[in-house]
């Protein structure tokens, strides 16, 4: 098999298991942060440097291999340095092995370069004839090389204890990291007595599946479990926002829109009215008869039940959608849709109902209605003043039979 066909297969899996990671938009997944997103970068950029490597070689291009060969040891070194930095957080170690690792990266990296420059005046990292394309390792090359079998075993010696001695979901982090640096130890080793091999990259590529194979699915998991609790944490703040809304909102007697529900209702309904928004709505106003009597004599417990009473009484024919509690004794119902078309009816069957509990115990409420006159009433007040006056007139004709 052609150097550069293992190449052609190694980018073609690399992309295949690590598309999301390498398409997506960084978020707070562990598997696509910015450390692990440019790690998969440069290993990608190796991976197609050692594959058009491969190409040159074949073709006996001298200087086109010379270049790329520096390019793919840059790429080497960008792989190291951005390997550590996704290390560093994806295990969340400790400060000593965050610092020790951050400088081993950019160590290696700075060494990479310095020796690429050197190798420009004299080939200690590596040789190329430019008319036979022949390409030979230098005394640099093979030091970096055993330099990064040891680093790398020695990650994977720190990583292999740490998962033997913790058994919690940290564990299976430093067991991915500690798969990954054996098998890339391995094949850096064997690389050292064999250039004409695709090791290097064979390694990096088994360690990028037994990585991804270890890493995602734990990853994706710790992920599910903190959407599940953002969403738990997400319903739990909705739940509170809603009931303190709700009792922002309501009156605590009788359960139903307090004066500040009735004060926001009143500007909305001024703005609707000044954008000749609302064609049609009514208004009723109430008033209990004799509740200061009841809290007089019965005491304010049964002044209480009287006023629950009432409402019960007005919302068995309006409803409590649109029913506010205002005052203490006083209330309103705004008329809409099929309460506005049927409020004829409903009016007279609830004053009917008043008119029966007269010579009763049940409650007395006196109401008057008016409606929205358009082209006329500039405001909400202007049809509720009218409601209001009627409710009097209704008040007093109750008084004079001994309500």
């Amino acid at each position: 098999m052609p150097y550069w066909a293992f190449l052609a297969l190694a980018i073609s899996i690399h992309l295949v298991i690590n598309f999301d990671s390498l398409r997506r938009p960084e978020s707070k997944a562990i598997y696509i942060l910015r450390p692990f997103k440019l790690f998969l970068t440069a290993l990608l950029s190796l991976f197609i440097s050692d594959f058009i490597w491969g190409i040159f070689e074949e073709a006996k291009l001298g200087l086109p291999l010379y270049i790329d060969t520096v390019f793919y040891f840059l790429f080497t070194g960008l792989t190291i340095f951005f390997w550590m930095h996704f290390v560093i957080t994806f295990l969340q170690s400790n400060k000593v092995f965050t610092r020790i690792a951050r400088l081993t990266g950019l160590a290696f990296l700075v060494a990479e370069i310095v020796c690429i420059i050197i190798n420009f005046f004299t080939p200690i990292f590596f040789a190329v004839n430019l008319e036979t394309a022949e390409y030979v390792g230098g005394p640099a090359r093979d030091i970096l090389l055993y330099v990064q079998t040891g680093f790398y075993f020695i990650l994977f010696v720190y990583t292999l204890i740490v998962t033997l001695r913790n058994k919690d979901k940290m564990s299976r982090r430093y067991f991915a990291i500690s798969s990954f640096s054996l098998i890339n130890g391995v094949f850096i080793l064997i690389q050292t007595f064999d250039t004409h091999l695709p090791l290097y990259s064979m390694g990096l590529l088994i360690g990028i599946c037994s990585l991804h194979a270890f890493m995602v699915g734990d990853v994706r998991k710790e992920l599910d479990d903190a959407l599940k609790v953002s969403k738990d944490n997400e319903k739990i703040k909705d739940e509170a926002l809603g009931s303190a809304i709700t009792l922002a909102y309501t009156d605590p007697l009788t359960h139903i829109h307090n004066k500040h529900a009735y004060v926001e209702m009143e500007e909305k309904m001024d703005k609707l009215i000044a954008k000749d928004e609302i064609k049609e709505f009514g208004v009723i106003v109430f008033d209990l008869n004799g509740l200061k009597q009841v809290n007089d004599t019965l005491g304010h417990d049964a002044g209480d039940k009287y006023i629950c009473d009432s409402v019960k009484v007005i919302a068995k024919y309006f409803g409590e959608d649109n029913l506010y509690r205002f005052g203490g004794d006083e209330f309103v119902v705004i008329l809409q849709n099929d309460n506005y078309q049927n409020r004829k009816s409903l009016f007279a069957s609830f004053n009917h109902q008043i008119d029966e509990a007269v010579d009763s115990d049940k409650p007395i409420i006196s109401a008057g209605m008016s409606i929205y006159r358009r082209g006329q009433d500039n405001t909400y007040r202007a049809v509720f003043s009218r409601a209001d006056k009627l409710m009097y007139s209704r008040k007093e004709y109750l008084k004079e039979h001994n309500v």
